[in-house]
């Protein structure tokens, strides 16, 4: 109903599926432990969604789809999710957050999504690892992405599409057979919708940062293949490491608020390049090590390599 709520007790069970709606702005407490062994739908007007307990499990053994697309407001908490596949829908505002995740279908059925609107959801996960692949489609949604610990895939791609978001993203570690980052801001402003990383490992990291305005920090990038393209008005890029085989890092688009500080560029093969605009501020590669011949495009300012 539109005010209803929903306690499922201290265990909930069910041989089959299980699919329940909240048509209004009730809360829904699933049991301390729910084990469904096919697919689960749970789909939210608004209210809230979360377990009994801290501890409080919820295992699926099909897809598991959370849809609150039509929710005002929604808040979802869940401490420990096991899924063959994950699918989360966010409405106009609201939070989503979790302790642990995990996908166990194989690729393709053990997909991880995340879809988000306009509006402000925040998403806040502190382990998330799947045997698929893993996508943030963030929308033009102003709330935040929080990766606390890590996100890995077994075989899969992590994929964040941002290009129109307005949002704050935090990680410590992406682990992916491909990773591959859109960012972008919809409306000029202050430097208030970052981007921050600690680690990423890939086999091959695509950073799409054309439509970038703010500051964008990764601490240690290793991949075999990694490209980066730099935002016009993108305020600077800060790294410890990018450790790669090849390299092509892109920033002739940028503006004359850009800088590019990096401690150490490891490139096992030639034919790297990193090319910096006129106008850029200068920049400082410090210990550029590579084993072949590339191309390095400086400021017009003195930049230290």
């Amino acid at each position: 109903g539109t005010s209803g709520d929903f306690d499922g007790g201290s265990a909930m069970n069910s041989n089959k599926g299980f699919s329940l709606t909240q048509s209004g702005s009730g809360n829904i407490t699933l049991a301390t432990t729910n084990t469904i062994s096919a697919e689960a739908t749970i789909t939210l007007a608004g209210g809230h969604l979360t377990v009994a307990s801290t501890s409080g499990a919820l295992t699926v053994g099909g897809l598991l789809t959370i849809n609150a697309s039509d929710a005002a407001s929604a808040s979802i908490g869940h401490n420990y999710i096991t899924a063959s596949g994950l699918s989360v829908t966010m409405g106009s505002s609201g939070t989503f957050s979790a302790d642990e995740i995990i996908s166990t279908g194989a690729s393709g059925a053990g997909d991880v999504t995340f879809t988000l609107g306009a509006g402000s959801s925040d998403i806040n996960i502190r382990d998330m690892s799947a045997a698929g692949s893993i996508t943030f489609n963030l929308g033009s949604n102003s709330g935040d992405l929080v990766i606390a610990s890590a996100l890995t895939t077994d075989t899969g791609d992590v994929i964040i599409n941002g290009a129109g978001a307005k949002a704050d993203i935090d990680f410590t570690s992406i682990t992916g057979s491909g990773v591959s980052i859109t960012l972008g801001e919809s409306t000029d402003g202050a430097a208030t919708n970052a981007f921050s990383g600690s680690v990423i490992n890939a086999v091959n990291f695509t950073l799409n940062a054309a439509e970038f305005k703010d500051n964008l920090e990764l601490n240690v990038l290793s991949a075999s293949g990694v490209t980066m393209t730099m935002g016009e008005n993108q305020i600077d890029y800060d790294g410890s490491a990018i450790i790669t085989e090849t390299l092509n890092f892109n920033a002739l688009s940028s503006g004359s608020n850009f800088s590019a500080t990096v401690t150490l560029v490891d490139v096992g093969q030639s034919g790297w390049q990193i090319l910096m605009g006129e106008d850029n501020k200068e920049s400082s590669f410090q210990q550029l090590q590579v084993s072949g011949g590339g191309t390095f495009t400086g400021t017009k300012g003195v930049d230290d390599i």
